[in-house]
């Protein structure tokens, strides 16, 4: 009997803690929380919007970030079109083509399939592999890229990936780009972490001189950068990079034009064309240029040797005036009037009308 008597005790105090701890709440006011996240949601948009404002007043433009998702989007297209212009290379290409002005003089849209500090070798290769592709590939061939190893960079790897892309990953790509193509915010300039580095540094975030367009073309504004020190920057990494590199010996150069020949060949049997373009380079970059990869020795056999069209910017008045102001990469506005000027060489040459 005590037993039964101190469980019913237990008992009536759990009944009374509860009865209490429900007239509690009910004494206190009632919340409508479907209002509290509508405020909260109204304040985040203000706040965003507000800081998008804010970035755009001082010349901020939305900048598509680079990467496999968007140039894999590209190359699928260059499959299915098949007999398009294709543009191959590195970021003199990248920068130095305006597609739009381009297809003013041709009639056709290139598609861009440069990548930015890589060699042309890994995309032309693919691209001579792929049966479906017969169109022409203009090829970006810088001194460098002519006469080096081909090593593991970037091209490299997103040829090896893009074909393994999900549907998810394709979805993903063109989400973010849907983002990135209208909301400042969204800059990798202006990210928490590019924030708080300028903070603490005491300086403030300046917009890319050269925003990726969606068809990953690029167009140069030097205006909004310190041109001296860029330039500076410019020669500085271009002699670190001859550095290391080391160029190939007599005879592997010899394997390198038959392989250029081999790719261009195999394209022109389906009825495309390939075309190595020597892209404008002036200054420092030049002078380096010269000394490490001569054009005597790497540019002139290649050109005489590789069986197909090799246009040089210095063999043709209309080329050779153009200028870079970091020396490696063209203005803007001088992009559209070398597309308009290379695609007219095209013209003349029968490269475009011949595959009409």
């Amino acid at each position: 009997m005590p037993l039964s008597t101190s469980n019913f005790k237990m008992s009536s105090s759990k009944r009374s803690g509860r009865e209490a701890a429900a007239t509690a709440a009910a004494r206190l006011p009632r919340q409508d929380w479907a209002r509290i996240w509508l405020l909260v949601v109204l304040l985040v948009l203000v706040i965003a919007f507000a800081w998008e404002g804010f970035w755009r007043a001082r010349g901020f433009v939305p900048n598509l970030s680079d990467d496999l998702g968007i140039w894999a989007m590209v190359r699928r297209r260059v499959s299915q079109q098949g007999d398009g212009v294709v543009l191959v290379g590195a970021s003199r290409i990248q920068l130095g083509i305006n597609p739009q002005a381009f297809a003013e003089v041709s009639g056709q849209r290139p598609l861009m399939l440069a990548i930015d500090g890589s060699s042309p070798l890994p995309v032309l290769e693919e691209l001579a592999a792929d049966q479906r592709f017969c169109g022409l590939v203009l090829v970006s061939l810088t001194p460098m890229h002519l006469a080096q190893p081909l090593g593991r960079d970037r091209a490299v790897k997103w040829v090896r990936r893009y074909p393994r892309q999900q549907w998810s990953q394709r979805l993903e790509t063109r989400l973010s780009m849907a983002v990135q193509g209208r909301l400042v915010l969204r800059s990798t300039s202006l990210a928490p972490e590019q924030l708080w580095q300028h903070w603490r540094e005491g300086s403030r975030p300046t917009m890319f001189y050269a925003p990726m367009q969606p068809d990953r073309s690029r167009a140069a504004d030097f205006s909004r950068v310190d041109l001296e020190r860029m330039r500076r920057s410019r020669a500085e990494r271009e002699a670190e990079l001859h550095g290391r590199v080391a160029s190939l010996s007599g005879l592997a150069f010899e394997e390198r034009i038959a392989h250029l020949r081999s790719l261009a060949e195999t394209i022109r049997e389906r009825g495309g064309r390939v075309v190595f373009v020597r892209f404008p380079s002036d200054g420092a970059v030049l002078a380096l240029e010269q000394r490490d990869w001569p054009r005597a020795r790497y540019w002139d056999p290649f050109a005489a040797r590789v069986g197909t069209l090799a246009i040089h910017f210095q063999d043709d008045p209309r080329l050779s005036h153009f200028t870079t102001p970091d020396g490696s990469h063209l203005r803007g506005e001088d992009a559209v009037r070398f597309s308009r000027i290379l695609a007219g060489i095209l013209e003349e040459e029968h490269i475009l009308r011949d595959r009409e």
